[in-house]
């Protein structure tokens, strides 16, 4: 028998927000008005466990594709289909899950586990077992195997490198009832590939490839990848600005909502001029709310106490970032057996040896021919006169520090420069609690400022 505390765990466990079936009930009419329609529920369950047929609802779904964005949309291989089920049912479904949860480790033998969860949604582990008992080790590996699913990506070298492959997935196959799907999978050619030759068996790719969210495989990669973080930004920055934010708030948004969106982009390509100009156009603009900037972008970019704004230099951090990854990879990174430390260091040790951070050596060999995405590593050091700056130090927030470093105090009118930073500090300083108190000090520095500026020009007069 099922009881109505049960049925509510079940109901409260479900996302809103999907999908209508036929009878048009979402989750949010049975969550919203679960004290009357709760109990009507249950009797309707329980009377069909005391006759034994479901009622026609219960029994019915509908079948609606889904495109896979993936290919022609005329074709129908490139269409799932997927069930929409009354949410009644899944009530029903949800709570006979649960409580089949607690008794599912002594059912069901371990091998067979997968991807079963306990009641606390963590994977399940052998309950008392010995862990370190080989048997239970043998059983945890199986289980492992057992689970492994999804989309993988894998690296052959040539034709017999994927021939071998292929062999080994159904030695594997034979074994485990998994095979691959052909009709699903893909190849994407890099460099140099005779198909007469080396044939392969799986479909080639001649567009972009997706590895990891990042786009890859041909020109225009970069520019792909940048723009698809550039709309989820620009997303993002929309639903802040219907609050009513300072700009000290605003700041904040940028600089943990924003930048960690577009920072993931620099692990693979660094930042295009073009990207670096929209990004400045919408981070200012999200900071005035129009498209008029009312202050200088180099000012705001200052900290408070050199009378900015903290507004995060964005371009300028991701810029750094790129270059930070290289540095790590190739410098400081302590596997030298790593296979991305020598192909990073064949295409990086020129720019080392030009900036001094690599001593000359003619055993290794090296690439003079750059490539572009390489090149704004010693553009940017350069720039910012980074290149005395050793590759020990060369993590973000020390490199973001020391640009900043560089910026001069903003100056005010009518004051001379170290009163203007006096006044500066004092603005900023964390004991001013009001407009009021603040506005006291700069007059008290104004006045203090004027009397001996007039007491000067008396001693002038009478001399």
């Amino acid at each position: 028998m099922l009881t109505l505390e049960e049925l509510h765990i079940a109901v409260k466990s479900f996302k809103s927000g999907k999908t209508l079936d036929s009878d048009g009930l979402p989750i949010e009419f049975y969550t919203s008005l679960w004290d009357l329609v709760g109990p009507d529920l249950l009797e309707l369950y329980e009377e069909m466990e005391q006759e034994g047929v479901m009622p026609h609802t219960l029994r019915e779904g509908m079948i609606a594709p889904l495109y896979k964005h993936k290919g022609e949309r005329c074709d129908l291989k490139n269409w799932r289909p997927i069930s929409l089920l009354n949410v009644d049912y899944k009530i029903l479904v949800k709570t006979m899950v649960n409580r089949l949860k607690g008794t599912m480790g002594e059912i069901v033998h371990p091998d067979l586990w997968g991807s079963r969860t306990q009641g606390s949604g963590q994977p399940s582990t052998d309950q008392g077992h010995d862990p370190r008992d080989p048997d239970t080790r043998r059983r945890k590996e199986r289980s492992q195997v057992h689970s492994v699913h999804g989309r993988r990506t894998l690296f052959c070298t040539d034709g017999k490198s994927a021939q071998s492959l292929l062999e080994a997935c159904k030695d594997f196959g034979k074994a485990s009832g998994a095979k691959i799907n052909m009709d699903k999978s893909e190849a994407k050619l890099f460099g140099c590939w005779d198909l007469c030759k080396e044939p392969l068996p799986f479909p080639i790719e001649a567009g972009l490839v997706k590895i990891l969210g990042i786009w890859f495989g041909r020109p225009g990669a970069a520019a792909k990848s940048w723009n698809e973080r550039l709309a989820k930004v620009k997303q993002k920055l929309g639903f802040w600005s219907l609050r009513h934010l300072s700009i000290e708030g605003k700041a904040l948004v940028l600089r943990n909502d924003a930048l960690p969106v577009l920072q993931y982009v620099t692990q693979a390509w660094p930042l295009l001029a073009n990207v670096s100009r929209a990004v400045n156009s919408m981070v200012f603009h999200f900071v005035w709310h129009s498209k008029m900037n009312r202050g200088k972008r180099t000012v705001m970019h200052k900290v408070h106490r050199k009378g900015g704004k903290a507004v995060p230099d964005i371009p300028t951090i991701l810029r750094s970032f790129f270059v930070c990854v290289c540095v790590r990879i190739t410098l400081t990174n302590e596997n030298k057996d790593h296979s991305a430390y020598r192909v990073f260091r064949f295409f990086l040790l020129p720019v080392w040896r030009r900036l001094g951070w690599e001593k000359w050596e003619n055993a290794t060999m090296f690439n003079w021919d750059l490539p572009w995405y390489y090149k704004e590593i010693e553009k940017f050091a350069v720039e910012f006169g980074l290149n005395c700056v050793t590759p020990s130090l060369w993590k973000p927030r020390t490199i973001h520090r020391l640009i900043r470093a560089r910026d001069t105090t903003e100056p005010v009118s009518g004051l001379p420069p170290a009163t203007a930073t006096r006044v500066t500090r004092l603005v900023t300083n964390v004991e001013v609690v009001s407009r009021e108190a603040c506005r006291r000090m700069v007059l008290n520095l104004l006045r203090d400022y004027t009397d001996k500026d007039n007491k000067e020009r008396e001693k002038e007069e009478e001399l």
